[in-house]
């Protein structure tokens, strides 16, 4: 079964670090359509990920 999960809120809530748990947990059957983010990047960074 296919679903969609948005994480939307303030930058610093945490909506990286959940996105990253969940891909650590399942790692083969999660895909990210886009991250987009207004910030500027922090050091390492490419496309705010």
């Amino acid at each position: 079964m296919n679903k969609l999960i948005i994480l939307n809120g303030d930058s610093g809530c945490g909506k990286t670090h959940l996105m990253k748990l969940l891909m650590d947990i399942h790692e083969n059957d999660i895909s990210v359509i886009k991250k987009y983010s207004d910030r500027d990047l922090r050091l390492g960074e490419e496309n705010a990920i």
